[in-house]
């Protein structure tokens, strides 16, 4: 009776860590699709303002 209250004790421990690594794993890859799609505009603008001025021939 010991081992199988030990055996589910482990159990319990470890669905509940596989839980908690799953919700982070969903956080950080939320947040860094939100960063990345951010960043993907923010080049996307400033490479339409930044034009390169070449001298002119004379």
């Amino acid at each position: 009776m010991l081992v199988f209250g030990a055996l589910v004790r482990n159990s319990l421990l470890l669905a509940l860590c596989l839980l908690f690594s799953v919700s982070c794993f969903f956080t950080v890859s939320a947040h860094v699709g939100m960063a990345s799609s951010s960043v993907i505009q923010s080049i996307a603008k400033n490479s339409q303002k930044l034009k390169p001025e070449f001298p002119q021939k004379k």
